[in-house]
């Protein structure tokens, strides 16, 4: 590959660096907006792209694959060419929805996380050696910690444990760390104990052929933690949303469900409040035991709280509209008004077949925003 133009994507922008060889690389104006085709992907934050009929090599801090397509727009020719990502299509078989669109059953990338606690209990992990299994019982223990409880007993900091524990900073734990003047091995395993996505790297590096689960489902799920990353760095940055998928622990079953907050966008540029943008939006979507699937949606203004929940038996309707009064009663204890809580039926189909993860998806265009 002859004459690469070389281009860093940062935090923000993507600037293209001086260019070696005879050959310039795609002549760009300002605002314009041009596609970025990925012929190859070289290392998981470097491709190479075509853009104008010209070759250039990027550097992304999330991964390209061979057959993305971008979209950036210019934001300065002079004195440096800088592009701004403001999307990336990704065939849909490979990209978030389909590793994040359920937390449960066959399809999960979270399955094999079950089917290894299953054999850990059963003893059916003993040829896969001790440091292995060593691994697997530290990957129990977190999941155990961060998993949300059915004890009853509220947990204020179970939020803050989820994300501590979840994968989702792994990266920016990594940099705490190495940015000591020294650390020992003794901290690196604390950390890896600690974080879902190290211990899951950890055990993919030491995992071998064996047949109860494949080294293709381990990076699934790995794969499923770096698009969870992308999807909230950029959710968070574009919407103000922010997803989560956490484990729910119900007596000595493992189950998954979501969770997706979008937070206030409430000030102008004259920083006066727009009218409605003030409003808070939690949605869960859970697999209970004996509830069946379930969607809780709650809006909160100032402190004024809304609800709704969406289930598909109505004897667990009845059921959850019995206690509506005992919820409203703990609210208003802690200081909310209650405008509305309700319970509405909804088809089993629907709710069995529900993502949170496609509410950051553009339907339309079948985008996923990455302005990174």
């Amino acid at each position: 590959m002859n004459d690469i133009s070389h281009i860093l994507i940062s935090s923000a922008k993507a600037e293209i660096q001086n260019i070696t060889g005879a050959e310039r690389g795609p002549s760009l104006q300002k605002n314009e907006v041009v596609e970025g085709r990925v012929l190859d992907s070289i290392s998981p934050h470097n491709a190479v792209l075509l853009i104008k009929g010209k070759k250039v090599r990027v550097r992304t801090l999330f991964p390209l694959q061979k057959g993305d397509v971008s979209l950036f727009k210019v934001e300065q020719v002079v004195p440096q060419k800088v592009l701004r990502l403001i999307s990336l299509h990704r065939p849909v078989g490979d990209g978030p929805v389909s590793l994040l669109a359920t937390t449960s059953g066959s399809s999960s990338p979270y399955k094999f996380i079950v089917e290894l606690f299953n054999l850990l209990a059963s003893s059916g992990l003993s040829a896969t050696g001790k440091e292995i299994i060593s691994t697997i019982t530290d990957l129990k223990a977190l999941m155990t910690r961060i998993a949300l409880k059915s004890s009853g007993v509220s947990d204020p900091h179970f939020l803050k444990t989820l994300i501590d524990g979840s994968g989702l900073t792994w990266e920016h734990k990594l940099k705490q760390l190495f940015s000591k003047k020294t650390f020992s091995s003794s901290d690196i395993n604390l950390l890896l104990k600690s974080d879902l996505k190290g211990l899951t790297m950890k055990l993919l590096q030491g995992w071998k052929a064996f047949d109860i689960v494949s080294r293709d489902e381990i990076q699934r799920f790995v794969d499923s933690l770096e698009q969870l990353q992308i999807l909230n760095y950029t959710a968070l940055e574009e919407k103000g949303k922010l997803f989560f998928s956490f484990p729910v622990q119900w007596n000595d079953l493992l189950s998954f469900g979501q969770l997706l907050i979008e937070l206030p966008k409430n000030r102008k540029k004259d920083n006066t409040k727009e009218e409605g943008k003030d409003i808070i939006r939690i949605s869960f979507l859970l697999r209970m035991s004996h509830l069946g699937p379930l969607r809780a949606d709650m809006s909160i203004l100032d402190k004024t709280i809304k609800g709704r929940f969406l289930v598909a038996d109505p004897r667990i309707q009845s059921f959850i509209g019995k206690h509506i009064p005992e919820l409203k009663t703990r609210f208003l204890r802690l200081g909310f008004f209650v405008h509305e809580f309700m319970c509405a039926l909804e088809e089993t189909e629907v709710l069995e077949g529900a993502s949170l993860v496609e509410e950051l998806i553009d339907r339309e265009e079948r985008f996923l925003s990455l302005v990174v």
